[in-house]
């Protein structure tokens, strides 16, 4: 219940209890209450039902019952004009009380009256923008296809190293406006850059165009807004265009963060390459200690011989396996801690090729803890067995030509 209709039912109330108090010698309430309870109930329910109609707006419903409750009203003094004081009725309801149901009577009725006024003028006033946005919706058509435009020269004109003064300076010549700084409602630190972009239609439709830039000046956003946007014209949020915005505060920090990318990538590099260039610089440091340790090992006793005749028709002349006995002395200044030997017993030391695989190594099984310590000035002796050769084969009588050659050594500092 609002309280314009509590108001008008406490006054009629009053007024009730008024009109009993003033009439109750001249008239026979009984008689009247048994003869007109019901045109008298009728008659307060159609006024109640009429002012109440006016209350809530119902402007039109509302005169037909106050018509209707007038009329009711004069027919009963029509029919009461004989038989009650009327004079008398109306000069009692002239005192103070009378006076104030009176008053809340019109004040009930003023501020009714004043609601469905108003409430009809926003009708009327949104009946009047609905025929207005209709008749300019071919002209908002054909403007939007020459605006658009606009709007992204307006979008491509602005770059993030840009201060709003020099925003302003290249956007009042795209907009053919001048455009205003201002302090956003949100961040009383930052600032805006705010201009419009109006259609030539007799329309509310236009364009917003914000520049914000954050407390340091620079440039944090570009964006537009459809403003009474007609219906049909697709935006994003609060209308919104994000085909013409630039977040440029994300942009930065993308290009930041590439930045940092870039120079991490860099210094990876740079490290990559520099343990590269230090691991190929240690590898020529060992493999020129390597050569000299090589060179600096001597033979001692080497011995080869057949081992294992086989039993083809020379079989003496010829060998199953060459048994290889020899010692090692180091005179280096390293610990050797490993060593690889490889042959060729088809060649002789004349004929012995630069490069041989590697064929026998000491400690043999390394990766399962075997270790070998050969100091300096110290001597080890070594056995090795051949491959099986071909029946054919025969050592002959000099075996210090046979092609044997150390292959590997590791050394330790």
């Amino acid at each position: 219940m609002s309280a314009g209709l509590a108001i008008f039912l406490v006054g009629l109330l009053f007024a009730t209890v008024y009109l009993y108090s003033i009439t109750r010698t001249q008239w026979n309430w009984r008689r009247i209450a048994k003869f007109s309870a019901l045109g008298t109930s009728a008659i307060i329910s159609v006024l109640a039902v009429g002012f109440a109609a006016l209350i809530w707006g119902y402007s039109g419903a509302s005169v037909v019952v106050v018509a209707v409750g007038t009329i009711a009203l004069a027919s009963l003094y029509i029919v009461t004009r004989q038989r009650w004081n009327w004079p008398k009725i109306v000069k009692r309801a002239r005192t103070p009380a009378g006076v104030i149901c009176a008053l809340v009577f019109l004040a009930v009725l003023g501020v009714s009256t004043y609601r469905d006024h108003q409430r009809a003028v926003a009708e009327q006033e949104q009946t009047r923008k609905a025929k207005r946005e209709e008749r300019a919706r071919a002209c908002n058509a054909a403007e939007i296809k020459r605006l658009e435009p606009i709007l992204a020269r307006a979008n491509d004109a602005v770059t993030e190293s840009m201060t709003l003064d020099d925003a302003k300076k290249a956007l009042d010549p795209i907009l053919g406006m001048p455009t205003e700084i201002d302090v956003p409602s949100d961040n009383i630190k930052q600032k805006v850059l705010v201009g419009q972009l109006q259609p030539k239609c007799d329309s509310a439709f236009y364009y917003l165009i914000n520049v914000i830039a954050d407390e340091q000046g620079k440039l944090t956003w570009f964006r537009v807004w459809a403003e009474n946007a007609p219906e049909g014209y697709s935006t994003g949020p609060f209308g919104s265009l994000p085909q013409y915005t630039s977040d440029y505060g994300s942009k930065r920090s993308e290009a930041a963060a590439a930045e940092a990318r870039r120079q991490t990538a860099a210094q990876q590099a740079l490290a990559d390459e520099l343990r590269r260039k230090q691991a190929a610089d240690q590898e020529r440091q060992r493999e020129v200690e390597r050569d000299a340790i090589l060179r600096s090992l001597s033979w001692l006793n080497f011995r080869a011989k057949c081992s294992f005749a086989s039993f083809a028709s020379n079989a003496t002349s010829s060998c199953g396996y060459v048994e290889f006995s020899f010692a090692i002395k180091n005179n280096s200044n390293k610990t050797i801690t490993s060593l690889g030997f490889g042959w060729d017993l088809y060649a002789t030391r004349a004929t012995c090729p630069k490069q041989l695989s590697t064929k026998a190594r000491v400690p043999e099984y390394e990766f399962i803890g075997q270790k070998m310590t050969l100091r300096p000035g110290e001597s080890k002796g070594f056995d090795f067995t051949s491959e099986l050769l071909p029946t054919n084969y025969s050592l002959g009588s000099l075996p210090s030509s046979i092609c044997f050659k150390i292959t590997d050594v590791r050394f330790s500092n």
